[in-house]
């Protein structure tokens, strides 16, 4: 009975300094609650970054869109000034396109 009591004692023994190694390594690790707030965070720096770079993308589309309507602008009023040049000077000889 002696010996018997003796190997559940070793046994117990043994188990409790697994279970202390356990604890002293899980200590460092993160728990899941950790990793969780790391994702969330990582999600919110992505979309303010996205957010910024939709803004800049739309700041270019619309300086391109100015800079297109400007170049209509200029199409129309030089092909309007042939036409006023043409009603002061109707001899003027045809532009060569």
């Amino acid at each position: 009975m002696e010996k018997d009591a003796q190997q559940i004692l070793e046994v117990v023994l043994f188990l409790k300094e697994h279970a202390e190694k356990m604890e002293r390594n899980m200590e460092g690790m993160a728990t899941k609650e950790d990793l969780n707030e790391g994702l969330n965070s990582l999600r919110s720096e992505f979309k303010t970054d996205i957010n910024r770079l939709e803004k800049h993308i739309l700041g270019h589309q619309n300086r391109m869109g100015a800079i297109d309507k400007s170049l209509d602008d200029e199409v129309f009023a030089r092909r309007d000034l042939e036409n006023r040049v043409r009603t002061v000077l109707p001899s003027l000889p045809q532009a060569a396109l």
